[in-house]
């Protein structure tokens, strides 16, 4: 829905491209790593949406807050709508569809990146039947040890073990 209401021109700052070409290859960010680094935010700031896009990528974001319990949901909502203006959506779809966007059953790659968090959607085999999603924190991500860290830049020189 949110590639769907985009103009011409939101479309070209938007859509992102893989590789050699507009062809979807791999194109997630995330992988295993426990500390996660990410370029600058790709695609369209929530702030050059209007008000009915932005509303689209809220609902998008729904649906993945849906994934958490609700006090959980709630915490990342706030914290995600308190950045909103800075929150970025980038896609990839089909070569053969970039002008348009993708239509429902094709190849789809989208993240959602903001100061906190990055969320990516893969669904780009070409039959468009295998999806991965992923959520990562970009401050605190689950696969760090903040506390291994907190004593390799702090002295606690007499400190109680």
């Amino acid at each position: 829905a949110v590639v769907a209401m985009l103009s011409e021109s939101q479309h070209s700052e938007a859509n992102i491209r893989f590789g050699g070409g507009s062809q979807i290859s791999r194109p997630m960010v995330v992988s295993a790593a426990p500390n996660l680094r990410v370029d600058a935010p790709a695609g369209i700031a929530a702030a050059h949406l209007d008000a009915a896009q932005r509303e689209a990528l809220v609902s998008l974001l729904e649906v993945h807050l849906g994934n958490f319990a609700a006090p959980i949901a709630a915490r990342y909502r706030d914290a995600m709508m308190s950045e909103f203006s800075s929150v970025h959506f980038a896609y990839a779809a089909d070569a053969s569809d970039e002008e348009l966007g993708p239509r429902a059953g094709d190849p789809l790659y989208y993240r959602v990146q903001g100061p906190s968090f990055l969320i990516e959607f893969d669904d780009t085999p070409a039959e468009a039947n295998h999806i991965h999603v992923v959520w990562r924190e970009l401050n605190g991500d689950f696969g760090r040890d903040v506390l291994a860290e907190h004593y390799q830049k702090n002295d606690h020189a007499g400190s109680m073990d």
